[in-house]
C-alpha cells in the first residue's frame, strides 16, 4: 500500500496538452506509456540499450526500446 507521502501529484503542460501524473518518489525509472507519447504527439528514438520490464506484470513480456 502507497503512502500519500511517497506520492508526488503534478500537472504539466506538453505542446497544447495538459497532463496529470502521479510520480512515486522511490522508483527508479521514469516512464510513461506509449499512448501518452501519440497522444500529446512526442517524437521518440530508438533507445540504444533496450530492456525488459518483466517487474510490472510477470505474464507481460514488456520492453523498452524507445525513449
Amino acid at each position: 500500500m502507497y503512502n500519500h507521502e511517497e506520492l508526488f501529484y503534478v500537472n504539466f503542460q506538453v505542446k497544447q496538452s495538459v497532463v496529470q501524473a502521479i510520480i512515486e518518489l522511490g522508483s527508479q525509472r521514469n516512464l510513461i506509456s506509449e499512448a501518452l507519447v501519440r497522444k500529446v504527439g512526442l517524437d521518440t528514438t530508438p533507445h540504444p540499450k533496450p530492456y525488459p520490464l518483466g517487474w510490472i506484470q510477470k505474464d507481460i513480456d514488456l520492453q523498452i526500446a524507445k525513449q
